[in-house]
This record gives C-alpha cells, structure tokens and sequence, in this order.
C-alpha cells in the first residue's frame, strides 16, 4: 500500500535535500505533471515500499523523492533515492538492476527495460517507473532520467570494493554488495539475526562464479574484510555457533567450516586475517582447508 506523507514541520535540513533530488528544466514533449510530489524521509519509505524497505534502510537510506507525470494516459514516475554515499547508492542499484541492459546517453550506469529504467550517480539511485509496460515510452523515460541525472550533484566514485572480487571464473552482471542480515539473505540464509556482524556499516562483496572453467555448475562467493581480525574472528565465530540448524555440518576445523543444506548442496566458511570468504551452492563438499590467496589480508 502506497500512501503520501508529508515532511514534520520543521524539518528544515531534509527539506533543503530533497530540493536537490528534483530535476530542473523542460519537460519532454507531450509529457505532464499529475500530481504533487512525493516525499519520503526517516522511516516513511516503510510507507511507500510494501516490502523491501528493510534493504534501502540497511545499505543507508537518507530520503525519497517521487515526481508523478503522464504521457498522454500512460502514468509515469521518477523516484529519485539519496543514499548514505556513493557506496550505498551503487549497493541498491546492484541488488534491483537485474540483467543490466543499459541505454546510451543517460551519463550515468544504468539498466532499461519496458517497465523500468535504473540507474546511479554519486549517491542518487533513479528509478523511472512506466506503469504499462509501453516500450514506445522508453525514450520520454529515459529523457525523464536524463533530466534527473543532470540535476544530481557531481560526486567522487564509489570505492572499488568489487575490486576485491577475483576475476577468474566470475559471472558477470552478478556482482553484489551485502551490509546486514536482510542484503546477506538475497544470497543465502546462514540463520537467523546479524550472524556476519555486518551491522549495516561492514560491507561484503558477493558474486557468482563457476565450479571450474566453461562448467555450467555455479556457486556463490562472498568475502567480507572486517576492520580487524578480532572482530573478523568474534564473526566467523558467532557464524559457527549459531549456524542455522538446517544447515548440517560435515567439517569443522580452526577457522574453517563445511556444511550441506536441504539441497544436498554445500557451503563453506574460511577466516583469514581480517576476511571471511564465504561459498554455497556448492556441488561437491570442499576438501579439507589449504592456504588461499584469496584469504591472504
């Protein structure tokens, strides 16, 4: 259910930020204002998102602008979300891109479809909603993004953390960032709560990868680098000690963990200096543990 809020009274400073959100200039042709704007802030976005708030909320969501339109008798939509950092607002993109099949000329990394155009820029994530589905109005959406995306502030880059992922056997387009329990159970459910101790502040980098080179067999990789290697070692301890009881443990030794999941599939758990690398799906239990490079930090 989608309901308007509007700002508290006094609510001065996220006032002056979602007047940044707004794109300024001319309108395509043929395209309308329907509606008052929308404005989200705090924990309104429960209010707006029915299901999947918790996810905005744990990469670091700051406020929401929605800008209603038409073209013709077709709705359309821009929300524009400002996030903590470029991080946060590059993490959201990449959890709701999907197949990333960007269109030329927004300025910004992006991914289109006849229902949705997605993109990112500093830390503005842009959603043009198109409610029909009407391919023929992808190129108003995308002039409609391309119009936001101006307005957006210059920022710095996000930092490389996908940079941490190797490359080798990696599937592209299925790269992620993890930073809490509800970000970490898109990938798999270790059991229940914090169990990485991310706390929406530590983030992990996840992708997928294959088994072995041009197997079609794939798993998930996630490696998460902790400020230290006491709390990387209270993590990776807390994650044995309240592993998910349907997960059966087939392997346990210093600082390594193999298990199997209701799929008779496996997973495994290595500590290493400040990093946990994590992998499941996997087809066939992991042999005992032996130095990885990847766990060298």
């Amino acid at each position: 259910m989608r309901r308007s809020v509007k700002l508290a009274l006094g609510a001065a400073a996220a006032l002056a930020a979602l007047s940044l959100l707004r794109a300024e200039g001319p309108l395509p042709e043929g395209v309308r204002k329907t509606d008052e704007d929308l404005r989200f802030t705090g924990q309104d976005l429960f209010g707006h998102i029915n299901g999947g708030a918790e996810v905005f909320y744990e990469y670091g969501f700051r406020d929401l602008l929605v800008e209603r339109y038409a073209a013709g008798d077709k709705k359309l939509n821009v929300e524009t979300y400002r996030m903590e950092s470029p991080e946060a607002a590059l993490a959201i993109y990449l959890l709701l891109r999907g197949e990333e099949t960007p269109i030329e000329g927004l300025g910004a990394r992006n991914s289109a479809n006849p229902y949705q155009i997605s993109a990112v820029k500093g830390s503005r994530f842009l959603q043009v909603n198109i409610f029909s589905g009407d391919e023929a109005l992808l190129p108003v959406a995308a002039e409609l993004a391309r119009r936001a995306l101006a307005s957006a502030p210059e920022e710095k880059e996000p930092a490389d953390l996908l940079g941490r992922l190797p490359e080798e056997g990696r599937v592209p387009g299925t790269e992620m960032l993890v930073r809490g329990p509800y970000t970490l159970q898109r990938i798999y459910l270790f059991g229940d709560g914090d169990i990485l101790r991310l706390g929406g502040r530590i983030y992990g980098v996840a992708a997928r990868y294959e088994e072995s080179e041009g197997d079609t067999a794939v798993y998930d990789r996630i490696l998460i680098d902790y400020p230290g290697e006491e709390e990387a070692r209270a993590a990776f301890r807390n994650l044995a000690d309240r592993l998910d009881p349907y997960l059966e443990i087939v392997r346990e030794e210093e600082g390594f963990l193999v298990f199997r999941d209701y799929k008779d599939e496996y997973g495994s758990a290595a500590l290493g200096g400040i990093r946990i690398e994590l992998r499941t799906g996997l087809s066939a239990a992991p042999p005992a543990r032996t130095p990885s490079p990847i766990l060298q930090k």
